[in-house]
């Protein structure tokens, strides 16, 4: 991993939804009182979105958007988590959370031990076909997240999953080549999930974001090609 991480935000980005998320012993306080936080959340997050039927997980939770549903907070009896559809950068990300996280504490205090700490980048890389259908990978990704030299042909498809342990931090990377939902192009999903497993402070919780960012960050970097990284920054040359 790289010894220093850019916090750039890229002109280019490929980030759909960045996720903060907090687990916590199932607390029904929590689900029978949630209304007391959301009185303090209501102006910013007036949009709510109620679990249909069928809702997995049960109870599932329920989201509050802003009003263009560019960021929300969602809320559950075993969790709390802040996402952003427009990532403003980690600063502004970060404040926002820990907002919600202070005034979560301040309606919950018998919520004091986090069982899950996570981070999530979810890009979307759109990426052109050559005429045999093969996946333009070298352009895109330093270091291929497959191995073809067994296969015969071109590789036309991706969908590979890795994890890895570094004593309580769990990593999971997975690569997937899609068709999107909005205009049917094809794109490399790209899933970075940064998460700590071991029971924490759950005041903790926030600045322990910042460990999880960085890390996710670092294997975004890594991953990335040079060649690609300059498109990202809007860089022609």
């Amino acid at each position: 991993m790289t010894d220093v991480v850019s916090d750039e935000i890229y002109p280019n980005s490929p980030l759909v939804e960045v996720v903060y998320e907090v687990r916590f012993r199932g607390d029904m306080q929590v689900q029978c009182q949630m209304d007391r936080l959301w009185a303090e959340l209501r102006s910013e997050y007036p949009k709510i979105h109620v679990p249909g039927p069928g809702a997995k997980p049960q109870p599932a939770p329920y989201r509050w958007e802003n009003e263009d549903a560019t960021c929300g907070i969602m809320v559950g009896i075993n969790r709390l988590s802040y996402f952003a559809r427009e990532y403003p950068g980690f600063a502004r990300f970060s404040e926002a959370f820990s907002r919600a996280h202070e005034l979560f504490m301040r309606c919950f205090p018998a919520v004091d031990v986090s069982t899950r700490r996570g981070w999530r980048y979810i890009n979307l890389i759109p990426f052109v076909r050559g005429s045999d259908q093969q996946l333009p990978i070298d352009f895109y990704l330093q270091h291929p997240p497959a191995d073809s030299s067994a296969c015969k042909g071109p590789m036309v498809q991706l969908d590979t999953k890795s994890v890895s342990l570094d004593g309580s931090l769990r990593q999971l990377l997975h690569v997937q080549s899609v068709r999107t939902e909005r205009d049917s192009t094809d794109a490399f999903r790209l899933d970075i999930d940064c998460a700590l497993e071991a029971p924490g402070t759950f005041a903790d919780a926030a600045s322990e974001m910042e460990i999880l960012h960085r890390r996710g960050r670092e294997v975004f970097e890594e991953l990335i090609t040079n060649e690609y990284r300059q498109y990202l920054r809007g860089d022609d040359k």
